[in-house]
């Protein structure tokens, strides 16, 4: 079984080293049609395939895709549902009670919100493999450290005692609800997505179509152009020569 990225390579690389072949049959017959008088005044022949159409059968084996990989459309659901959860922490009974002892307090956790939620957006790669395990309690850590910080701010109205049991008792009840919510929310979108298709392996051999179904073969259709590439130089800065290769 192969990866289908190295089979159309391969029909790449093939048709370049077919073009070349052809290129060097048409310097021999160049020098041929110089060095004989009669022919000298005829056009060098010279055959261009602008373009090659391919139709490649191949049939799907399987998808590997990498553990707990989180697709961007997938990342984007995820910020969105973890910050409805932490827009709606403040109905949790135990912050509510908290937050309602003072007024200025509920001013400041609205106010600190956009600031939670562009940190929790920080610890989700925007694309690739993830560790909801690790990222869940990052985030609740995260969530407990700030509610922690509103609370202790001089000048609120809240009993030292009162504020002491909160901090030592009911933040590390939030900060284990935050994580188990945000955990759930990745491991059901990392079940919700399609598998990646970056290395899709495919049977595309004669002896492996044939023992396949002609429903479980599918047709690739390729055209390639041909694009010619000429060697040119460069002069830098520093006054040095550099042989690059071009589009013509």
């Amino acid at each position: 079984m192969a990866n289908l990225h190295e089979v159309v390579g391969a029909l790449i690389n093939q048709i370049e080293r077919g073009r070349a072949q052809a290129d060097l049959g048409t310097l021999e017959i160049a020098n041929i049609y110089r060095d004989i008088p009669l022919l000298s005044e005829f056009p060098i022949p010279k055959i261009s395939l602008d373009q090659i159409v391919i139709d490649l059968k191949v049939s799907v084996g399987s998808i590997p895709a990498p553990e707990n990989f989180l697709s961007p459309s997938s990342r984007s659901k995820a910020v969105e549902r973890i910050g409805d959860m932490v827009s709606d922490l403040h109905r949790d009974p135990s912050l509510k009670e908290m937050l309602a002892s003072d007024p200025a307090l509920m001013e400041s956790w609205v106010k600190s919100r956009e600031e939670i939620l562009q940190k929790v957006a920080e610890c989700l790669p925007e694309e690739g493999s993830i560790n909801p395990d690790l990222i869940a309690g990052n985030i609740g850590i995260i969530l407990r450290g700030k509610i922690t910080g509103l609370i202790t701010t001089p000048g609120l109205k809240i009993q030292k005692l009162r504020l002491h049991t909160y901090v030592t008792e009911r933040t590390p009840e939030v900060e284990r609800k935050v994580a188990d919510g945000v955990r759930a929310t990745l491991t059901g979108i990392l079940k919700e997505q399609p598998a990646s298709l970056r290395d899709m392996e495919v049977l595309v051999t004669v002896s492996e179509l044939q023992a396949i179904p002609q429903d479980k073969i599918t047709t690739l259709h390729l055209t390639f152009s041909e694009s010619d590439r000429i060697w040119t130089q460069f002069e830098t800065e520093k006054g040095e020569i550099i042989k690059k290769i071009v589009p013509r």
